[in-house]
């Protein structure tokens, strides 16, 4: 089954050299679906600075821009608040975080590749943020990352542990362990060389616990949900210990991929939305994105294996339910949205009914077919060949007659090009 469509561009998914499965965020606009999942699902203010034509930000030249995203953000006296700005060139992301609270106001800085001098441009973009704004910037000068494909998914994780609420609406890290640990590095300025709580560089991918910790320290860095959903505190020694593997921490990894599956999910939903005849309502669209996560759980690792299947459910079978279960709000399913989605919609002529064709499981053609015999006086002419094409593959005789009426009812010359493929499949029959 293939991803909705034009999202597969959005990211590339690649093996390490030890042979795991991981994803890289390959475009500025997978990095945004990227940003509008971690915003929704964490209910925070997390975005991507765009020039007013449309360019992303990156770290280096934020400091150009930081009137147009600031000025609402320092006023006096105002509320905490917390919002993240996901910095990106076009080729490396670093999350910027603007924290208020206390009657204090904060930028932190955290590229996952460091900062640990003051010679490069990145840099000098940084003491000018200072110079622009007038806040303190806060610095992480150590590298988290070492491969070259997970930026883009630190920026977000550490956008989203950072704007995290509890269930009673208080962030899940306080002021005092978020900014606490900070040692001046300019006599002239207020950048800060900050140290990050535990549970922000947990899934630092180098293997040493104290890169920031002192080895006999060992604080706490997540709290680990069980079934009976109850929470058990972990340590960042145990955190890691769990991630681990032939020297490196996997946890980064492991997030890339999830950050592939939300930039699929965010397509999806992106799209119910646009073709739903009703405002989808906040609620649905979260318990959607529950749901899809819980379908696709897997699906990037099992493209790289060989017979996936989800805890001996095939995908196929998630997804139906997936169908079923949006039908009951209401809303049409991602399937019937995508048949009848205009076939130019993101750029990508590619058709779900010719994928199906070519590649598709049984299990997966019949869905499709089903699903495009229900909408089909709804499909463009193209769609509508293609579902008639593939009734012929399925030897479905009846939604083949339903199809090919449907074709003959319409004007111009798709009931003269159904009437040759039926006439074509008869003479290869025989």
């Amino acid at each position: 089954m293939p991803e909705c469509r034009g999202s597969v561009r959005h990211f590339e998914l690649s093996k390490d050299k030890r042979g795991e499965p991981r994803s890289k965020v390959a475009t500025p606009e997978g990095l945004l679906m990227a940003c509008r999942m971690a915003a929704l699902v964490e209910e925070a203010e997390i975005v991507m600075p765009l020039t007013g034509s449309g360019d992303p930000i990156g770290l280096a030249d934020f400091h150009l821009h930081a009137a147009a995203f600031l000025p609402d953000l320092v006023a006096v006296d105002a509320p905490p608040m917390r919002k993240a700005f996901v910095c990106d060139n076009g080729s490396h992301s670093a999350p910027i975080a603007f924290v208020r609270e206390a009657g204090s106001s904060y930028l932190i800085v955290a590229d996952s590749l460091g900062c640990r001098s003051f010679g490069g441009r990145c840099n000098d973009g940084i003491e000018r943020l200072h110079q622009a704004t007038g806040l303190p910037i806060l610095v992480m000068m150590r590298a988290l990352q070492v491969d070259g494909v997970a930026c883009r998914a630190h920026a977000v994780t550490w956008s989203q542990r950072i704007c995290r609420k509890d269930a009673e609406n208080t962030y899940r890290i306080s002021i005092s362990e978020l900014v606490g640990q900070k040692e001046r590095i300019r006599a002239d300025a207020e950048v800060y060389a900050w140290t990050p709580p535990a549970n922000l560089f947990s899934y630092s991918q180098s293997t040493a616990t104290n890169i920031y910790i002192p080895p006999t320290e060992d604080p706490i860095a997540h709290w680990r949900k069980h079934p009976d959903g109850s929470r058990e505190a972990e340590t960042l020694s145990a955190y890691r210990s769990r991630f681990e593997r032939d020297g490196l921490n996997q946890k980064l990894r492991q997030l890339t991929l999830a950050k592939a599956v939300g930039i699929v999910v965010e397509n999806y939903l992106e799209e119910i939305c646009r073709l739903s005849p009703r405002t989808v309502p906040k609620a649905v669209q979260l318990a959607f994105v529950r749901e899809a996560r819980r379908a696709m759980k897997g699906r990037f690792e099992g493209q790289l294996r060989p017979q996936f299947e989800n805890g001996g459910r095939t995908l196929e079978g998630d997804l139906r339910e997936l169908d079923d279960w949006l039908s009951g709000f209401g809303m049409p399913g991602w399937t019937a949205a995508m048949l009848i989605a205009p076939a130019d919609l993101d750029g990508d002529n590619a058709s779900l009914l010719s994928f199906a064709i070519e590649n598709g499981s049984t299990a997966s053609r019949t869905f499709l077919l089903a699903v495009a015999s229900s909408v089909r006086a709804d499909l463009d002419d193209d769609a509508l060949l293609d579902a008639l094409r593939l009734s012929i593959v399925c030897r479905d005789c009846g939604t083949e007659e339903g199809l090919s009426a449907e074709a003959k009812r319409r004007p111009g010359a798709i009931g003269q090009l159904a009437e040759q493929l039926l006439e074509q499949a008869r003479a290869d029959a025989h």
